[in-house]
């Protein structure tokens, strides 16, 4: 599996999960950096849903990054979020991953590099096209 692709808009996620149609691989798509605290879970959950809907046969992940905010995290969950990251201290993050857990969720940690942030792609689905090429053997 390729790096995460960061998305910030559902024609992003869609062009993520359209590659990973075409390509049959399997992608992580993960929020842009905080975004439990800037737009929200709710509007993750909605665009997963929306780009899940538009490619029914793409394999993926979704991830909602939390930044440092065990609130947001532990709110993320409420909402229906089923895969969060935390960039906490340890025992912050044991105590949230036990919750997750609990609530048939999932805690990991923020993805390193490399990762395909579509943030001011021009072509999304280019990009995400070439991301997801298996590497030359």
């Amino acid at each position: 599996m390729a790096g995460p692709i960061v998305f910030h808009t559902l024609e992003q996620a869609v062009a993520a999960l359209t590659a990973a149609e075409t390509t049959g691989r399997k992608v992580t798509l993960l929020s842009a950096s905080g975004a439990a605290a800037t737009s929200g879970p709710g509007w993750f959950r909605e665009v997963i849903a929306a780009a899940e809907k538009s490619c029914p046969d793409a394999k993926f992940a979704a991830i909602l990054d939390c930044g440092d905010l065990a609130g947001h995290a532990l709110g993320a969950l409420r909402a229906g979020v089923s895969a969060i990251a935390l960039d906490a201290p340890a025992g912050v993050r044991r105590r949230v991953a036990d919750i997750a857990r609990q609530q048939g969720g999932r805690l990991v940690r923020p993805p390193a590099p490399p990762v395909l942030d579509l943030l001011d792609t021009e072509d999304a689905l280019a990009a995400c096209l070439e991301w997801l090429q298996p590497p030359p053997k």
